[in-house]
């Protein structure tokens, strides 16, 4: 999970987000008391190589468990390997907030015209 550096006894709050929210997925897979499993930008301040490890890590979490899997998250790669989008917005705050679209992220590349998805037509172009 990217977590290799922490070390025993670390304070809670000298974690970012995204490792707080990592430390969330160790201690869902050692309890596994729901089979549903809610992330909040679990990729907040991993590199490239590490967000491919935890794409890899869900996909098999989704194999061998009875799961489904609910990511807030910003990161197109990311994104793009999702089995559904809810694209929210058109902004954030009191200006969001509002489903733009709800479909497979390929439909989003091809037919969305919110920010997201132009956004993911130029990360995947």
């Amino acid at each position: 999970m990217g977590l290799g550096y922490i070390k025993l006894n670390q304070a809670l709050d000298t974690f970012s987000g995204g490792e707080l929210q990592r430390l969330k997925l160790a201690h869902f897979l050692l309890k596994q008391t729901s089979d549903i499993l809610v992330l909040d930008e679990p990729t907040s301040g991993l590199h490239e190589y590490n967000v491919q490890k935890l794409i890899t890590l869900l996909h098999k979490l989704i194999q061998k468990y009875p799961l489904t899997i609910i990511v807030i998250e910003h990161n197109l790669r990311l994104m793009g390997q999702a089995d559904w989008i809810v694209d929210l917005g058109p902004y954030a705050g009191a200006h969001g907030g509002k489903i733009l679209f709800s479909c497979r992220p390929r439909e989003l590349y091809n037919q969305g015209q919110t920010l997201t998805a132009q956004a993911l037509r130029r990360y995947w172009k």
